[in-house]
């Protein structure tokens, strides 16, 4: 799996959007992309399992891009949420079309700057 996420530089958004590309020899199991297959943690003990917004193809196979929504602590992104988010995709949540699980992974991170004026 990688990741692709971009960082928080300005208040008021409401949802931090990544994107994560899964690939695998034999096919990814597209009934297995869903709810719970990654988690957020951060500053103030945030922890957060992500919201599955998208896939862009509905069959299984290789690669598969998945869009997911991060939900901010309070709703809207804000300078009391700075600093740096890890991205970690969980352990048997995504599979092959043998079933085969991929493990846990740390996939990544974006950081949250927000200047305290915002």
């Amino acid at each position: 799996a990688s990741l692709s996420v971009a960082d928080i530089t300005s208040a008021g958004i409401s949802n931090q959007v990544i994107g994560v590309s899964y690939s695998d020899n034999s096919g990814v199991r597209i009934a297995s992309i869903g709810p719970g297959d990654i988690l957020v943690t951060g500053p103030n003990n945030y922890s957060n399992l992500v919201e599955l917004t998208a896939v862009d193809l509905v069959t299984d196979g290789t690669p598969r891009t998945a869009t997911y929504a991060i939900k901010p602590p309070l709703g809207f992104w804000r300078s009391i949420d700075n600093g740096s988010y890890q991205i970690t995709l969980q352990t048997g949540e995504v599979t092959d079309i043998y079933g085969n699980a991929v493990g846990a992974s740390y996939l990544g991170a974006f950081s949250v700057n927000i200047p305290s004026s915002q």
